[in-house]
């Protein structure tokens, strides 16, 4: 489902992945839509340590590529 998604999406689309979980997904977008923005709501902050431990999303973080607000508070979510 998520790979016939993608395959309609523009280059440069804007993606928000809810629950995004170890972060499986994110990065197959990342490799399928490098030029995707997406923005990750994740509700449990010990998932969102292990995704942030799992990938190398340094780089797209800092770019504006990738945005992640993790819960509960949700820090920079505006």
């Amino acid at each position: 489902l998520i790979a016939d998604q993608l395959a309609q999406a523009a280059p440069d689309a804007f993606v928000c992945v809810v629950c995004g979980g170890a972060g499986y997904v994110v990065e197959r977008i990342r490799q399928q839509r490098p030029a995707a923005r997406i923005l990750v709501i994740e509700p449990d902050a010990g998932l969102a340590a292990v995704m942030l431990g799992r990938w190398a999303w340094a780089d797209d973080i800092r770019a504006g590529r990738v945005t992640l607000l993790f819960g509960p508070a949700y820090e920079g979510a505006s």
